[in-house]
Formats: structure tokens, sequence, C-alpha cells
């Protein structure tokens, strides 16, 4: 990519890399796989599409760009979308963390799953409001004054997760990486 000044902020065009001091990290990339997730955006009408795209998929690209770490952002709002990404993360050095869904409608819910979560390599949480809001009966039993939830008290590990040694699947969790 290289810098094409204009009247705005510099916009990246494809065919050069730019010089940078810093690693370039591309901090919103999807990865999917339908053969074990439902992405209910996802379609027999979009063929291209309608396959596993993980992170081994991408690399290439990436790095020819000068992208040396992604993070990944979840493409459903279901937990196996997540934990598919939570695999790729643990299979590949090059993903810096993951954008999960959690049921934000549902804090007690959420606030278990990211402590279930507390070994994995999660940088955010996300929820496509924009789809729909579905309400869960947890939340509906705590609603406060004007049907406002309670916001779920962040779990003891909401630190940024370090690559390390220590840094591994943590028991129980089915299935191996996915690569």
């Amino acid at each position: 990519m290289r810098p094409c000044r204009g009247a705005g902020p510099a916009v990246l065009i494809a065919g050069s890399v730019p010089a940078m001091s810093e690693p370039v990290i591309d901090a919103h990339v999807h990865v999917w796989n339908p053969e074990a997730v439902h992405y209910p955006w996802l379609t027999a009408a979009q063929p291209r599409l309608n396959r596993p795209y993980r992170v081994a998929d991408l690399l290439p690209e990436a790095r020819a760009e000068g992208v040396e770490m992604v993070v990944l952002v979840q493409a459903a709002d279901n937990l196996a979308d997540s934990e598919q990404m939570l695999d790729q993360a643990l299979a590949h050095p090059e993903v810096a963390g993951v954008v999960v869904w959690v049921p934000l409608t549902c804090p007690d819910q959420t606030a278990d799953q990211l402590d279930a979560w507390r070994h994995e390599p999660v940088a955010g949480v996300r929820h496509l409001v924009h789809r729909r809001w579905p309400r869960c009966a947890t939340a509906t039993a705590r609603a406060g004054p004007g049907g406002a939830t309670r916001s779920p008290t962040p779990p003891r590990s909401a630190t940024s997760w370090p690559r390390s040694p220590g840094c591994t699947r943590r028991p129980g969790r089915a299935g191996g990486p996915s690569t």
C-alpha cells in the first residue's frame, strides 16, 4: 500500500507497503466456517463466500501488504462462531486478539462466559444490535427503572491477553485448534 495524499486523511492504495516503525495490525478481520457454525447472512446465493475462510487463508495476502497481526471479529451472534475464532487465534501467533460475541442482554450469562474465557485471547465483545436485540429471562428479571439491565461485572481476568507459555487451551475445551 502506498499513501495517497488529498484533502483528507491519507488513503492507502494497493501496490506498495509504507515503511513503518510500528507493527501494522488489521484490527477488523472476519473468518468463518459454515461447516461448523450457522451464519444467518451466508446463503447458497453467495457460493464464493459459502466456504470456510480461516486465518491461514488470509495470511499470505496480509503479509504481502505489510500486516503483521490481525484481530478477529465475530461474524455471527453465537458462541460457536466465537469458539472457532478462539481456536484460530490459539493456532496462529499472528492473531493479536479476538472480538467475541456474548449475550449482552443476559448479564449473568455474559459474565459467566467471559469468566470461562479468562485464559483465551479475548480482546473485546460485540453484539450485532442492528439486526435484533433479543431479551432473556435473566435480563428481564433484573431490569431496573425504565427496563434497563445492569451491566455485567467484568470478570476477574479483564486484562489484556498476553502471548506467553501460560496462555494455552483451558482444560475441558472441546476439540483442538482449527487450522
